[in-house]
C-alpha cells in the first residue's frame, strides 16, 4: 500500500521571536538540497522584526517527496504520481505550516505572516498574497515570473529574456560584447558553409561533450552557448565568483588575434565548473524532466532565452525546437510531450489574468513588493514597474535594484555584495517595518 501522506522538511528559528511579533515564512523552491536559513537574508530581517522564521521545503523536492519516491535532479516519475503537485497544494503547504506554528509557539497565535521567496518561489509568493490574503499579511516576491508565463512563439515579449541579457552585456562592456557578437557570427558562418564540424567544435579549446552532426544540432549549440552566457549573468553572485564579470574581463583580456573559439570558450569555462561536468553538454535540451518541469508543463509555461537578430548572439528563434507537424503550439510542447506525453498549458496575458498575475490585479493587491535585479534577465519576464501614485504605504510596488543578479536580494549578505543589492535588502526590511506599523486601512 502506498501512503497518501508524506513528511515535509522545514526549519524554524525562534531565537528572535517576540510574542505577537510577525512570522517570516520562506518557501523553498525547486532545489535538491534544503535551503537552510543561514543562506538567506530572512534571519537578519527576523532579528530586526522580532519574528519567528520558518523555511519550508517544497513538496516533491529533497526529502519532501510523497509515495516513497526518491528525489534527484534527474527524477523521472509517472504522471499519476505527480498529480498532487499543484499550485494550490504548494500554497496550502505554506498555510498549513504557518497555522501549525501559530498553535505551537506561545505568543504567535495572532502573528502576521510575511511570505518570502524568489524566482519560481517569487511567483508563489505573489500568488500566496493574491489568493490567501487572510493567511498571508504581506509578500516579498523576488525575481518572480509573471509576464514571462507565455507559450506562443509569436508573443511580443518572447525575446524579452534574451534581449535583456544582450543589453546588460552591452552596458557592461561594448568592446567585449562586440567580440562575442563577432565570434558568434563567425561560428554561424562556419556552420552555414558546411565546414567540418569535427574540426570546428572538437578542438581542445572548444570542449563540447559530443559532436554536432546536423545543422539542427549546430543551431542547438548556438542556443546552448547563449543560454550559458545568460546563466553566467543570472548567477553573478559572490558564491559563484561573479561569473559574469569574470567572463567579461577574460574576454577583454584576450589578444587581438584570438580565435572566435577562444572567445566563445570563455563562457564555457565560467559555466562548466558549476555544471559539474568536464565538458559543455549542449545536447540535453529534451532530457526527461522531473517535478519542476511538470509544474512548467501544467501551470507555469516559462519562456527561455530567445533573442532577436540584433542581439550579440544573433537570432535565436523560438521556432528552433517546435515541430508544427506534430501539433506543437507551445514553446514547451516538445519538452512536455517527451517527458510526460502531455501538451503544455497555453500561457499568455489571459492565462496570467486567470492566475491573478496580471498587472491590474497586482496593483490592486496591498502589501506586495515585487523585486528584480537589473543584471537579471528574468526581470524582463517579471512585472513592469508602474507609477506608484501611493495613497498608502501598503500599496504594492515593483522595486528594481542595481548590481543584482537572480534573487540576490533574498540571499544572505556577504562583504562582496554590490551596494545596490545591500540597499535592496534594506528597502525590503523597511517596507516590512512600514507594513507592520501601518495604521492605514
Amino acid at each position: 500500500t502506498i501512503s497518501t501522506t508524506f513528511l515535509q522538511q522545514f526549519e524554524v528559528i525562534s531565537d528572535y521571536f517576540q510574542p505577537h511579533g510577525p512570522i517570516v515564512f520562506f518557501q523553498g523552491t525547486e532545489n535538491a538540497d534544503f535551503v537552510c536559513a543561514e543562506k538567506l537574508a530572512a534571519p537578519a530581517w527576523a532579528k530586526e522584526l522580532g519574528a519567528l522564521l520558518i523555511v519550508l521545503e517544497h513538496r516533491y523536492f529533497g526529502i519532501s517527496t510523497p509515495f516513497g519516491l526518491n528525489y534527484s535532479e534527474a527524477s523521472t516519475w509517472p504522471v499519476e504520481m505527480l498529480k498532487p503537485l499543484t499550485l494550490d497544494n504548494v500554497l496550502l503547504d505554506g498555510v498549513t505550516v504557518t497555522d501549525w506554528a501559530k498553535r505551537h509557539y506561545p505568543g504567535a497565535q495572532d502573528s502576521k505572516v510575511i511570505y518570502v521567496s524568489g524566482s519560481y518561489g517569487g511567483t508563489l509568493s505573489t500568488l500566496a498574497r493574491v489568493r490567501y490574503p487572510v493567511t498571508f499579511f504581506g509578500s516579498v516576491a523576488s525575481s518572480p515570473l509573471t509576464t514571462g508565463l507565455i507559450s506562443d512563439p509569436n508573443a511580443p515579449n518572447v525575446y524579452a529574456w534574451g534581449d535583456w541579457a544582450h543589453e546588460v552585456y552591452n552596458d557592461y562592456s561594448f568592446e567585449a560584447s562586440t567580440k562575442i557578437k563577432a565570434a558568434m557570427s563567425t561560428l554561424r558562418a562556419q556552420i552555414s558553409k558546411g565546414r567540418n564540424l569535427n574540426n570546428i567544435i572538437s578542438s581542445r579549446t572548444f570542449n563540447l561533450c559530443t559532436i554536432p552532426k546536423t545543422q539542427a544540432d549546430a543551431d542547438t549549440v548556438v542556443y546552448q552557448l547563449m543560454a550559458a552566457y545568460i546563466q553566467n549573468l543570472q548567477d553573478n553572485q559572490p558564491a559563484y565568483g561573479f561569473p559574469f564579470q569574470t567572463l567579461m574581463n577574460a574576454t577583454l583580456a584576450l589578444p587581438a588575434n584570438a580565435s572566435y573559439l577562444d572567445v566563445l570558450n570563455v563562457t564555457i569555462q565560467a559555466f562548466s565548473p558549476r555544471s559539474g561536468l568536464p565538458c559543455f553538454d549542449w545536447d540535453q535540451h529534451f532530457a526527461a524532466g522531473g517535478p519542476y518541469q511538470y509544474l512548467q508543463c501544467i501551470y507555469l509555461p516559462q519562456v527561455n532565452g530567445y533573442t532577436s537578430n540584433s542581439s550579440i548572439w544573433g537570432l535565436i528563434s523560438p521556432y528552433l525546437f517546435l515541430d508544427p507537424s506534430k501539433g506543437d503550439k507551445s514553446l514547451l510542447d516538445p519538452w512536455c510531450r517527451q517527458a510526460f506525453n502531455i501538451s503544455s498549458v497555453q500561457g499568455g496575458s489571459e492565462y496570467q489574468k486567470s492566475l491573478g498575475l496580471d498587472q491590474q490585479t497586482l496593483q490592486s493587491t496591498s502589501r506586495l513588493i515585487l523585486t528584480g535585479g537589473l543584471l537579471d534577465p528574468v526581470t524582463a519576464a517579471g512585472t513592469p514597474p508602474w507609477y506608484p501614485g501611493q495613497h498608502s504605504i501598503e500599496d504594492s510596488r515593483v522595486y528594481l535594484y542595481s548590481g543584482g543578479a537572480h534573487t540576490t536580494d533574498v540571499i544572505a549578505e556577504t562583504p562582496l555584495d554590490p551596494d545596490g543589492v545591500k540597499e535592496a535588502r534594506m528597502a525590503i526590511l523597511n517596507t516590512l517595518k512600514a507594513w507592520l506599523l501601518s495604521t492605514d486601512v
